[in-house]
């Protein structure tokens, strides 16, 4: 989704990255067992990364410095267990759970760094006839395992080591109507839409944040926000120590019918995109009231004037995007597809990714599909996206800035890993303070590596 010249990012893309930590790690052959993990510890500013083979798995600790402090190592899970799903932190303990194929079985390693003991503990799970496995997620130094229990409840399994405990918030007293304003059902909506969890720390892609349900974990509450009915934004709040939940509606101000809308909560506001035939409107709202701080109007014979890059589309990811001439013809092609937004907040400004995603299907004809991919093809395998989209700059109060986009971390980065995969494997990315950490393995040096990079200004290198 990021449009930056090639030649910009081969200028300063060695400037942009700055080496933490290289930490010497042996691993046994067999490079499709090698998996790596890395977590940030928000409680004490420190970042650990879980690094396993074939037979063991190895946890390295670093300190707020990103200095490597202290690791330990014990077996690793049975291979029934396929993969490292999140991790809790509690002073000198980190763990880390791997997961089974359909989440029946969880495996918590304990690892205490103070003690250099190695805990292990399973948790067997029997889901009920009609509950859903949704998402599993780690937040606030804590493991959560989600599932949807029928009439509307959201059951969250809370692990911190080898504990954990079950708590439900119920949406089932609440009233949740679709696009048409007939009466449905949480339960209806996620099975229809999905739910799509958004960590607003990290740049979101366009497709991601497009989803009509999506769920946020804050430090001092969890929202879910539904904009499956074009008209309004229905903004839950749950207090994580009782899970109570609350409700606010949020009209969406301009609708007609026929238009498309979605929403993006980021640091106490909602921001929202509303695509009429002969419309765009970006407004931002305070998700408590509904009262809107600001909001940009262009209509299909104006300049979008509150845009910093031109209008663009796109099919499928990483694709070369071709530009668009004039807003009408923008509007007529997001018109197609469904309203998406995504907010991401660099140290000085504000980025915003405005416009429509669309799953499409490259063989749109079933003959076609079988002509090409054989009598056993399934269109269904081979959908692709399309994205028509523009990206702007504002401040804190949703005032437009002029100018040209500052780099992004995540730009130097995708560019790095393109151009390492001979040599590099299990790279992982996570934000840690203001900046993010890239991970990876160097296979020559036999070394798991740790680079620094930062939004918007380089970052000086020896």
């Amino acid at each position: 989704m990021r449009i930056l010249f090639l030649f910009l990012l081969a200028s300063l893309s060695a400037a942009a990255q700055k080496q933490l930590a290289s930490t010497k790690t042996n691993l046994h052959k067999g490079e499709h067992h090698h998996k790596a993990f890395m977590a940030s510890d928000t409680a004490n500013s420190q970042v650990a990364v879980y690094i396993s083979d074939k037979e063991k798995l190895k946890v390295l600790r670093y300190n707020s410095a990103v200095f490597f402090t202290d690791s330990l190592v014990t077996k690793r899970p049975a291979r029934e267990f396929l993969g490292m799903e999140g991790y809790s932190f509690n002073g000198q303990r980190a763990t880390v759970y791997w997961g089974d194929q359909w989440l029946n079985k969880i495996e918590a390693v304990d690892f205490d760094l103070g003690t250099k003991n190695v805990t292990k503990k399973q948790f067997k799970f029997t889901y009920g006839k009609n509950e859903d496995r949704l998402i599993t997620f780690s937040e606030n130094n804590s493991f959560y395992l989600l599932t949807l229990l029928p009439k509307g409840q959201l059951r969250f399994s809370i692990f911190n080591g080898t504990q954990y405990v079950d708590k439900v918030a119920d949406f089932s007293p609440f009233h949740i109507v679709g696009a048409d304003n007939k009466k449905t059902s949480l339960n209806y909506l996620i099975k229809e839409y999905g739910l799509q969890k958004i960590d607003t720390k990290t740049y979101n892609a366009l497709m991601d944040a497009g989803s009509k349900i999506k769920f946020y974990v804050l430090p001092d509450r969890m929202l879910l926000t539904l904009d499956n009915n074009p008209e309004f934004t229905q903004v839950f709040n749950i207090d994580p120590e009782t899970f109570e939940v609350t409700e606010a509606n949020i009209l969406q101000t301009g609708y007609e019918k026929g238009a498309t809308a979605n929403s993006f909560y980021f640091e106490g506001k909602l921001y929202r995109i509303l695509l009429k035939k002969d419309a765009i409107r970006l407004s931002a709202a305070l998700p408590e009231t509904g009262n809107e701080m600001k909001s940009y109007t262009a209509r299909k014979n104006e300049a979008i004037t509150f845009k910093n890059t031109p209008l663009y589309t796109e099919r499928g990811v990483g694709a070369k995007a071709s530009e668009i001439e004039s807003t009408e013809k923008f509007l007529k092609k997001a018109g197609d597809e469904g309203a998406a937004i995504a907010v991401y907040g660099t140290p000085d400004e504000l980025l915003v990714t405005a416009g429509a995603t669309r799953i499409i299907k490259p063989f749109e004809q079933g003959i076609i599909t079988t002509m090409i991919m054989g009598e056993d093809a399934d269109p269904e395998d081979y959908e692709d996206i399309r994205t028509t989209y523009f990206e702007s700059v504002f401040d804190g109060n949703f005032g437009h800035i002029e100018g040209a986009l500052s780099p992004l971390a995540i730009d130097f980065i995708n560019d790095f890993s393109a151009k390492v995969k001979g040599w590099t494997s299990m790279r992982a990315i996570i934000p840690f303070k203001d900046y993010y950490i890239l991970g990876y393995y160097n296979k020559i040096a036999k070394s798991y590596v740790l680079e620094k990079y930062t939004d918007g200004s380089l970052i000086p290198t020896k």
